[in-house]
């Protein structure tokens, strides 16, 4: 079990730093830095994260009122998830979930015209997205859930 911690503290540390690099990253790949070495990965499986911001036309529609185009930013990329299983129980030894979202959003305000309605200016809030990257999020299902 210290072992195995041992594993898990030093992917930790090569996840968290991906830009150095660590003795443990060998040619072959991501070992335990104790004398009797255990493979985990091929360091052709290390791979780096990205993740983009983009712009997009996002059309804002209320019921009664002209819709609105706004320009709004989306997030797109790939970013590493690991889980390690554990025998003795069933809460992971490890595990690490990250997904490309917003870095900082914040609230914008448009007004829409509303010919149709007794008041004819609307105003309407709207999350902006301002910048991407990738974020460690919480499972939120079991194992063998879907």
């Amino acid at each position: 079990m210290k072992k195995m911690l041992r594993i898990l503290l030093a992917f930790c540390f090569v996840v968290g730093t991906a830009l150095s690099r660590p003795s443990k990253i060998k040619e072959d790949g991501l070992t335990s830095e104790e004398d009797d070495d255990v493979f985990l990965m091929k360091r052709s499986d290390l791979r780096s994260d990205w993740c983009k911001t983009r712009a997009f036309k996002q059309t804002i529609k209320i019921p009664g009122c002209l819709p609105v185009q706004v320009v709004n930013n989306f997030c797109y990329g790939q970013c590493n998830s690991m889980y390690i299983p554990n025998h003795a129980s069933e809460k992971p030894l490890f595990e690490s979930c990250t997904t490309c979202m917003p870095k900082r959003s914040f609230t914008k305000t448009v007004t829409l015209r509303c010919p149709t309605l007794p008041v004819k200016f609307r105003k309407h809030k709207y999350l902006h997205s301002k910048k991407c990257r990738c974020s460690t999020v919480r499972r939120t299902t079991s194992l063998g859930e879907s």
